[in-house]
């Protein structure tokens, strides 16, 4: 059995690294706009206002950040079977 915390596993099948980095890109674009939520209103000079508006940047970054990773590795693990070829694996992929 494969371990979950091995970084090789990512390469084991193709859509795997396309959702661990959709992962990481919905992580760190939450973490990023929940600092912004909590640290804008006081006026912290850390946080300054983002042009465009943080709302607008937020929105940019879901759309086209984090959802075309997910988009794309449910595509690798499902677009063989639509097509009724054999799987992808890490030597044709």
């Amino acid at each position: 059995m494969l371990s979950p915390l091995n970084v090789a596993n990512l390469g084991q099948a193709p859509h795997r690294l396309m959702f661990f980095v959709g992962g990481l890109n919905l992580l760190a674009a939450m973490a990023w706009w929940a600092l912004w939520l909590i640290l804008a209103p006081w006026g912290f000079p850390s946080m300054p206002q983002p042009e465009p508006y943080a709302g607008r940047l937020h929105a940019f970054l879901m759309q086209y950040q984090v959802l075309p990773s997910f988009f794309f590795g449910f595509l690798l693990t499902v677009f063989s079977r639509w097509i009724r070829q054999p799987d992808l694996d890490r030597r044709t992929a």
